[in-house]
Parts: C-alpha cells; sequence; structure tokens
C-alpha cells in the first residue's frame, strides 16, 4: 500500500514537472499552473517559501544571516539545512522564494538550471558582493542525494552504495565543510570504480560494497579505522579515500606483505593517482602556505611538521614541480619527495605505530611495518612504475615479495632507497 502511494506520488510529480517544463519552454505558464507544479513539489525550502508567500508574510531582515562569504552556506536550501538549523533555513528560503518569484516569476522557482544565477542576483539584493560559488555539478549532486536521520545520528547523507553518518555537522567546522568533503569523497569513489572496472581489477576490489561512513570525533591527527564489511569509524576526514579503498578490497590478511602493499597502494589511489581532490588539495594548499613563509613563525618555534612543509615545499620546487593549479600538480613527484624527506622528521608516523594506535595485534611482524605511510606510497609507486600494477596487486593478494617481483623485500627495498635518494 504504501509502495502504490509512493508511486502515485511520484507520478503526479513528475506529471507536474512536465507540465511546468512544457508550458515554460511555450511561455504559456501561468501563475495558476506553477503554483500547482510548486505545490506538487517534494523540495522543503519550496515548502516553506509557498507557505509564507500564499499567506502574505513579509520576508525577514537577513542581514544577520547574510554578512561573509562563509554565511552563502545557508543559501544551499537543502533539506538537511533546516534540521542543521530551522529558524534561520526557513527565513532565507521565504526571503529566496519571495525573490525569484517577483523578480522572474512562479514558473522560475524550480528552474534548477538558474537556479546558481538567481542566488547570485538574491546577494546583490542584500547589498553583498560577493557571488554564490558552487560547482553547478556539486549542487545538483547534492540536490539528490538522500538524507535522515535516525536514534545515534542527526544527519546520514546517502548516495549509491555510501552513506556519512554525522552526529553534529560542526564536527567539520575545523577541518572542511560538509559539502566540501562528502562530495569529492563520493567522487573519488565513482572516479576509482570506474577505473577498477576499466582495468578489469575486479579480482581484487569490490567497489559496489556499502561504505558506511561514521563521523563522531573528526580532528585532523587520529587514525581512522575501517572494515572489509565498510563500516568505516572516521576520525581524519582526508582518511576517507584511503579507507574506501581498503573497504573495497577483497582480502585482508594480517601480515606480511598483504598489509604493508595495502596502505601504500591504498595511498597510491589516493595521493599519486589524482582520483582524489581533497589529496590533492590539501599538498596544494601546503605548498602555498609554505611558499607564502607562513609556516616559518612556527617552523622556528621548533614544530616539525612545518618544518617538514617547508622541507617539502623547497624540494618539490627545486625539482620543478607546479602548484600554482591543482591540474597541475605532480602528485608523483610529490610522493617521493614526501618519503624522501620522512626520515628526517619526528612527526610523521610509521605503519607501526599507527596499528598500535589503533588496537592491531602484533604489527611488528609484517614486512614494511616501519615505513611511514608516505613512504609506503612511494615505494609502492616505484613498484608499480618498475613492473606494473597486476603484478604489485598480486603481490597484495599472495601476500608474497619474493613470489611476484623474484626479490624478496629487503632486496626491494634497498632499490627504492637508491631511487629516491635522487630527491634529497
Amino acid at each position: 500500500m504504501k509502495n502504490s502511494y509512493v508511486f502515485c506520488k511520484n507520478c503526479i510529480l513528475l506529471l507536474a514537472l512536465s507540465c511546468l517544463f512544457f508550458l515554460s519552454a511555450c511561455g504559456e505558464m501561468s501563475d495558476k499552473d506553477a503554483l500547482a507544479a510548486l505545490h506538487a513539489s517534494d523540495e522543503v525550502w519550496i515548502s516553506h517559501g509557498l507557505a509564507a508567500w500564499e499567506a502574505g508574510k513579509e520576508p525577514e531582515d537577513l542581514s544577520h544571516i547574510f554578512y561573509d562569504y562563509s554565511s552563502i552556506e545557508y543559501l544551499t536550501l537543502y533539506d538537511h539545512m533546516f534540521i542543521y538549523d530551522e529558524d534561520i533555513s526557513i527565513a532565507v528560503a521565504e526571503g529566496f522564494f519571495r525573490f525569484v518569484a517577483e523578480k522572474y516569476g512562479l514558473s522560475a522557482v524550480m528552474d534548477h538550471d538558474k537556479r546558481i544565477e538567481y542566488k547570485t542576483e538574491f546577494l546583490k539584493s542584500l547589498g553583498l558582493d560577493f557571488p554564490y560559488q558552487t560547482q553547478p555539478e556539486g549542487e545538483l549532486f547534492f540536490s539528490t542525494v538522500g538524507f535522515h536521520s535516525d536514534s545515534r545520528y542527526d544527519y546520514i547523507f546517502t548516495h549509491n552504495n555510501v552513506s556519512f553518518c554525522l552526529t553534529d555537522m560542526n564536527t567539520l567546522a575545523s577541518t572542511s565543510q560538509y559539502r566540501f568533503f562528502i562530495y569529492y569523497t563520493t567522487d573519488f569513489i565513482k572516479k576509482f570504480s570506474d577505473f577498477v572496472k576499466r582495468e578489469e581489477l575486479e579480482e581484487y576490489f569490490t567497489c559496489d560494497r556499502r561504505i558506511a561512513y561514521h563521523c563522531e570525533e573528526l580532528g585532523m591527527g587520529d587514525y581512522s579505522t575501517g572494515r572489509n564489511d565498510g563500516y568505516i569509524i572516521l576520525r581524519q576526514y582526508l582518511s576517507a579515500p584511503h579507507e574506501a579503498v581498503h573497504a573495497a578490497a577483497n582480502f585482508n590478511a594480517d601480515t606480511g606483505a598483504n598489509r604493508m602493499l595495502g596502505e601504500g597502494l591504498a595511498e597510491y589511489f589516493t595521493a599519486v593517482s589524482g582520483f582524489s581532490i581533497m589529496d590533492t588539495n590539501a599538498n596544494v594548499t601546503a605548498c602555498i602556505i609554505a611558499a607564502n613563509g607562513d609556516f616559518d613563525s612556527y617552523a622556528a618555534s621548533g614544530h616539525e611538521s612545518e618544518k617538514r612543509y617547508i622541507a617539502l615545499w623547497k624540494a618539490y620546487d627545486a625539482a620543478g614541480g607546479k602548484y600554482d593549479t591543482i591540474e597541475g600538480f605532480d602528485n608523483k613527484l610529490y610522493a617521493h619527495i614526501s618519503a624522501a624527506y620522512d626520515r628526517d622528521f619526528g612527526y610523521p608516523d610509521s605503519i607501526l605505530q599507527a596499528l598500535y594506535r589503533i588496537g592491531i595485534d602484533n604489527p611488528e611482524n609484517f614486512d614494511g611495518s616501519e615505513l611511514t605511510y608516505a613512504e609506503s606510497c612511494s615505494f609502492v609507486t616505484w613498484l608499480i612504475d618498475s613492473y606494473d600494477l597486476k603484478t604489485v596487486l598480486d603481490a597484495w593478494q599472495k601476500d608474497d615479495f619474493s613470489g611476484s617481483f623474484g626479490k624478496d623485500y629487503p632486496t626491494l627495498k634497498s632499490e627504492w632507497q637508491a631511487f629516491l635518494a635522487q630527491y634529497k
């Protein structure tokens, strides 16, 4: 019975939208037709704006909401914003609805193609001189993301086989805007999945497996953990793509080559492949900050992480690396330079230290545990370039260096370190 109701509702909505687009294209859209389509819409912001419009309610003064660039977050008007901050979101919905209806007509309210343009004009009408800047694909993406809550999480975003569970959206305030984080994590998973299918790597990865990110205490220094069933406790937002690779893996040995190669491959696909905009953006930003001298005072005070960023930028710049655009950034070069400098600083943890912290038993028993994550990424990248990706994946799957490469781990490590010396 419920399914029949939902089906009928969707049919009515589809019919209304079809009429809206047809009549609008013909220039024959009446207010009556537009109102019928607006009443059939399932967008929360439209229901609030329409109710205020029909009641003749005067819009509130929004100057206390829109006062700087960060405030345009409230103009996204996605359904979950009415849970995040209902009073502000309703006021914005009512004001934006009235603005579009009065300036462009009721039929324009549901014109998704021009909605970004209308939002910029709305900001101008409030006396603000910055545009509503968002990627059209991001705007479209979030209009299709599912949203609900449960007894544990107030905000659960779902897209295909991926979900993001947050107790509080303010959790992301100190790391990344939630839209950036969710959109680019999902974008990575799609790119990685497309690559697996294109290269016929289904023997090693199952990309349609359900992935559930549980984000309760996001910070910048803690380690995330994930299981092969896709349950991920995310403590650092940049770990999201890395953990997605682990979740897609078809095996998970606790010792030997498998574990080190698994970490290195997860880093390779996120830090070198270019699939993860988040990781590339973080590295580009670090280079720009270092080039501007903004790390200098911290480094002079003894901060090892800032010293490392300055050293990485200088080496990357000296090697001809570009960082003026994300597209021009050389992820592979930066990965090798990061590995070359890791042993000079006490800041980066080794894989061994990380696994101890998350409670893995006897992580010292596998090859490569002494490497940092940057080193494992560089090592795997070098192996892929020296042999090929499938040979590395076979070594990972079989937990065997010698059988796949014809050389044991110490020999390969020595050859890789000789290669790495050029970046010092």
